[in-house]
């Protein structure tokens, strides 16, 4: 006979079907009332895990780190399911057992094997009293507490940090140049007379007067504006990291009571606090 495993070692595992197919991962695993024993685990299916069907825990077996079932992929997934976080009703749990084909209250025995199926059994009226929930021991719910906490959702907004303009002003600036010039003088050359200055007739003695006009050149400075450049102006994205301190509020729910009080044991996903089976008065959350 296969081993039967521990409630608190399937939470996360695969659940496998007859043939050795994944179906989904454990999500809860539900214990009898009266025994505290596993009675169902539920399984995640769909394409995003959003339907929790229930399974009897009644003849599964470990295959190395998860749990195999004697039922088909197909049957699995259309397998009822309901509110995982209450105790099953009895309605709920005769659904279960005859969707597998069960007898209501007495696991494993198929219809027909003793009795009229749907006549309630010495078993079957128990289980009505004393309902299958999820994880917790023998006893009923005298109480309960929501605890809730902050959130802190953390972003960014867009604020002004300052403004820039563009201004374009005149200004003066000398400068120092070297032009080159020039000028006109007089060269005066002194020859003897010729032959032919003689033959050319006697001179007069008169008073006579040339003019001769002189040239020079001076610095003659012009101005035009000509376009030398362009200057852009353009705004960029700069990324960095800020770190953001602060505190959040959360609700501490303490149970205070006389010597032998224990806390419910839940097994449920992830390991949670208040899901793993401890026992004990203290803080939940």
């Amino acid at each position: 006979m296969a081993p039967q495993p521990k409630a608190q070692e399937l939470i996360g595992h695969r659940l496998l079907d007859g043939d050795g197919n994944s179906v989904g991962k454990i999500s809860q695993v539900y214990f009898d009332d009266q025994t505290n024993t596993p009675k169902w685990i539920t399984v995640r299916t769909g394409m995003l895990g959003s339907n929790e069907s229930f399974i009897p825990f009644q003849g599964a077996r470990a295959v190395k780190d998860d749990l195999q079932v004697p039922y088909d992929k197909d049957t699995i997934k259309h397998a009822p399911s309901f509110d995982t976080d209450r105790h099953i009703s009895a309605e709920e749990e005769t659904e279960v057992y005859r969707y597998f084909g069960m007898r209501p209250g007495i696991p494993g025995q198929r219809p027909g094997d003793s009795g009229d199926v749907g006549r309630h059994s010495r078993g079957e009226a128990a289980t009505a009293e004393g309902r299958t929930r999820p994880g917790t021991e023998t006893g009923r719910e005298e109480g309960s507490a929501i605890r809730s906490e902050e959130q802190v959702h953390v972003g960014v907004e867009r604020q002004e940090s300052g403004r820039a303009r563009l201004h374009k002003s005149v200004e003066a600036e000398e400068f120092d140049e070297n032009v080159p010039v020039s000028h006109e003088e007089l060269r005066v050359t002194r020859e003897p007379v010729t032959e032919a200055d003689r033959a050319a007739g006697e001179p007069r003695m008169e008073d006579t007067e040339q003019e001769f006009v002189l040239h020079e050149e001076h610095p003659v400075v012009s101005k035009e504006s000509v376009p030398v450049e362009k200057v852009r102006v353009t705004k960029e994205e700069v990324s960095e990291e800020q770190r953001v301190h602060g505190e959040r509020q959360k609700e501490r729910v303490d149970v205070d009571g006389d010597d032998g009080m224990r806390e419910g044991r839940r097994e449920g996903r992830g390991g949670e606090r208040g899901k793993g089976g401890r026992k004990g008065p203290g803080p939940i959350g």
